[in-house]
């Protein structure tokens, strides 16, 4: 059985870029966006700066979103829930959120 990581790992505070990160959309447009970042890993690819509200634009892993808003959509920082320079991180977050959904138990 996989074990989480020491919490010290795992960055809920100044994400960078090229970090990787879990998000939940505050206003989604429709109601399929938050059950996607809710079990996808994105990877920071650009912040604007602390001037903007939305600075993070965030690349999902092989563009596999069905959603072109995705594609041209930035984020905010209360949006990342979770960061962290190293992917393995927060692979067991969404591996226990899959298993989650799998036994309805959300």
């Amino acid at each position: 059985m996989k074990y989480l990581k020491a919490y010290e790992s795992v960055n809920e505070n100044v994400p960078q870029v090229g970090d990787y990160v879990i998000c939940h959309e505050k206003t989604p447009y429709n109601d399929q966006i938050n059950p996607f970042l809710y079990v996808n890993i994105g990877e920071i690819t650009e912040d604007r700066g602390l001037e903007y509200t939305y600075p993070y634009k965030i690349d999902f892993d092989n563009n596999k979103y069905p959603f072109a808003f995705l594609d041209l959509h930035y984020f905010g920082r209360d949006e990342v829930i979770f960061s962290s320079p190293n992917k393995e991180d927060l692979e067991p977050i969404i591996n226990r959120r899959l298993a989650t959904k799998k036994y309805n138990m959300r």
